[in-house]
């Protein structure tokens, strides 16, 4: 049997997820099942991030130049030593910029195929969100270099997908892999949820939406919060209440916009909690809502399946491989404050309804045996080549 042997180039991101999820990384599909990869002659190699600490700048990009090129310096001579210790046959990134061109530089230098992987919609970002012109180029540049270097390139959605091809990027080098989830690990714990209807005087009768992922410009709070205050204004008598569940930025911001509207006793900043509780905080809601601006895979979305809440989330591109239009309620235009709003008040109006009916959830595409498979397939065609 051949052994796949990969070095799996790291990243701040995947490193918190490792803590989080107890050495288990969301990222590959093969970090899953220890046992599944020794079963099938799998063997990954990482080392931890001790290399120049980024400065961020520019909202939720680092662009520290010096940093950058330490960074990019640190990865090719570290990765070359590891590869050829090793003898490895994969090298494996995940963040652009510098770490797919650190891949793409060991891969080259030492005759290794190069997998990458696409996350997120950089042409949106580019197009909607302000940053520097030289920014734009230099990051398009680096981008299309990569894609073009790399063997292989993974993408999270099929919307991913025809962006690249878009771009001129044959499309036999791209892969379709959405992220992966063990259903099974969602275990509800009913005696931590009567705790948390104590801690937070959550009633029968009390409504919350419910917000996670980062608290950066891409997710819209913003425009959640400002929505959310038509909303209590429209109900003002009823026990209303968003919990928005953040690891990231703009605390700060968010918190003075809620203190301006003073709805702190309604809205909740909840910091970092555990991914084992998110099902508990997820099932004492009534609505997922996620009105971001862009995305290349909604992770979160699949966990408010798996939790069987009626979800509100933008009608993107790249949400269409998770969600239905019949099964959910679809904001078309994110940076509208007042569809957002309407879509929350027709969900308060119709929730027996759109409980009953709207949550016929299809899950088995993500279930990480399926997809953990279809990744070592793409490591066994790749090296049979």
């Amino acid at each position: 049997m051949k052994e796949i042997r990969i070095l799996f180039i790291p990243n701040e991101a995947l490193e918190k997820y490792e803590i989080l999820e107890n050495n288990r990384c969301l990222y590959p599909h093969l970090y899953f099942d220890p046992n599944w990869k020794i079963k099938r002659g799998i063997f990954l190699y990482k080392w931890k991030n001790n290399y120049v600490r980024k400065k961020w700048k520019f909202r939720y990009f680092s662009f520290k130049i010096k940093s950058k090129l330490i960074n990019l310096f640190y990865y090719i001579v570290k990765g070359i030593r590891i590869v050829k210790k090793f003898d490895l046959n994969v090298i494996r990134a995940y963040n652009p910029h510098i770490e797919w061109l650190a891949a793409n530089i060991i891969g080259k230098l030492t005759k290794t195929k190069v997998v990458i992987s696409v996350h997120n919609d950089f042409e949106y970002e580019r197009n909607n969100i302000k940053k520097w012109k030289i920014f734009n180029l230099l990051t398009r540049l680096l981008e299309n270099i990569n894609y073009r270097l790399a063997d292989k390139i993974i993408v999270v959605s099929s919307y991913l997908k025809d962006n690249l091809i878009n771009r001129g990027i044959d499309s036999k080098k791209i892969e379709v892999i959405f992220n992966s989830f063990n259903i099974s690990d969602y275990k509800v714990n009913y005696s931590y949820i009567e705790e948390l209807k104590m801690k937070y005087n959550i009633k029968d009768d009390t409504f919350i939406f419910i917000n996670i992922w980062r608290l950066v410009e891409q997710k819209n709070h913003f425009n959640l919060i400002r929505a959310f205050a038509k909303l209590i204004n429209k109900f003002p008598e009823r026990d209303i209440r968003l919990f928005i569940i953040w690891d990231w930025y703009f605390k700060e911001k968010l918190q003075a916009m809620i203190n301006s509207y003073k709805l702190g006793n309604r809205i909740r900043l909840l910091w970092l909690i555990r991914n084992d509780l998110i099902i508990n905080y997820l099932k004492v809601s009534k609505v997922f809502i996620f009105p971001s601006l862009y995305e290349g895979f909604w992770k979160v979305l699949v966990e408010a399946q798996i939790a069987w809440l009626p979800i509100i989330s933008s009608d993107l591109p790249s949400v269409k491989d998770i969600i239905d239009s019949k099964n959910s309620i679809l904001i078309k235009d994110p940076n509208n404050v007042e569809e957002i709003f309407q879509k929350m008040e027709y969900i308060i109006n119709n929730y027996d309804i759109i409980y009953k009916f709207n949550r016929n959830y299809n899950l088995n595409k993500f279930d990480y045996n399926v997809l953990a498979e279809k990744e070592y397939n793409l490591y066994m065609d790749l090296l049979d080549r």
